[in-house]
């Protein structure tokens, strides 16, 4: 019996707690409505956004504990309902501060009925850049040999070099002026009379192949055909014959084989035209 009553002593407290609450909220006028204190501008930072407030970071202490000192309204359950509204409070003051914002700047869209396109970068076309190529490019055709050294010696036909030289040019179809000069100083004989003469030429001469060309022909001019006369063609027309016996034989000319009597014809009428009686009904040589 005395167990009971001990421990009937020692809940005498929770109850009396639990009877001291009810009676509380039972007095409390169901139409009460809690006026909220004037709010405080919420935080912005230097560009005039909005922040967070920083959680208050609530240490329980001792004095948040329920003591034999303590009211008994002044427990952790109270506490925490008070932190609950604070937080709820603070939510609907931000919410109420955009609402602000948005009526203080009319004509401003709804953000969640903002619709940006869909920017799809362009597609980067590859740009193929051709290697340089040189202006005018020499195609050197294989097979085509070049002419032959010149030396500047008198057995040497100048002319036909120059001539072969200029073949050579247009077979390869070589236009470039600098690249002629060069290829024409290449053909000269290192040390002979010809590399003496392309030494000392004045640079004007060998800019251009035109004036390379002309200095040439005044160092080598052509030589001059020594040309039958008309007598000399009469008389060579005169001399010549086809014997009898010759008509009908066979005869290889530049290995091509063809009859005397063709072979005949085609000298005699050459000899006509050389020596300038083609139109003469009668030629009489002159003695």
């Amino acid at each position: 019996m005395s167990h009971l009553v001990s421990e009937h002593e020692e809940n005498a407290p929770s109850i009396a707690f639990n009877q001291y609450k009810d009676l509380v909220f039972s007095l409390t006028p169901p139409t009460a409505v809690k006026l909220n204190p004037p709010r405080e501008p919420l935080p912005r930072d230097k560009k005039g956004r909005f922040t967070k407030k920083k959680a208050i970071n609530l240490e329980l202490s001792d004095t948040m504990l329920p003591s034999s000192h303590s009211l008994p309204l002044d427990t952790p359950e109270i506490n925490q309902r008070a932190l609950e509204r604070e937080h709820e409070e603070s939510e609907h003051e931000v919410i109420q501060q955009l609402a602000d914002d948005e009526e203080s700047l009319p004509g401003v869209p709804d953000p969640s009925t903002l619709i940006f396109p869909n920017l799809q970068s362009p597609k980067l076309i590859p740009i193929v850049i051709p290697p340089p190529t040189p202006n005018k490019p020499v195609n050197v055709m294989t097979g085509v040999p070049l002419p032959a050294l010149f030396h500047g010696k008198e057995s040497e036909n100048a002319q036909n070099f120059l001539r072969s030289t200029e073949a050579y040019f247009l077979v390869n179809q070589i236009a470039d002026e600098a690249i002629k000069v060069a290829l024409f100083a290449a053909l000269i004989s290192a040390g002979s009379q010809a590399d003496h003469w392309w030494t000392n030429l004045d640079a004007q001469h060998k800019t251009l192949w035109r004036n390379v060309k002309a200095a040439f022909k005044t160092k080598w001019p052509a030589i001059t055909v020594a040309g039958k006369t008309q007598l000399e063609y009469q008389k060579e027309l005169l001399a010549l014959r086809l014997k009898e016996e010759d008509v009908g034989e066979h005869l290889t000319l530049a290995e091509i084989t063809t009859w005397s009597h063709i072979h005949f014809h085609n000298q005699l009428t050459t000899l006509v035209q050389d020596a300038g009686v083609a139109n003469t009904p009668v030629l009489i040589h002159q003695v």
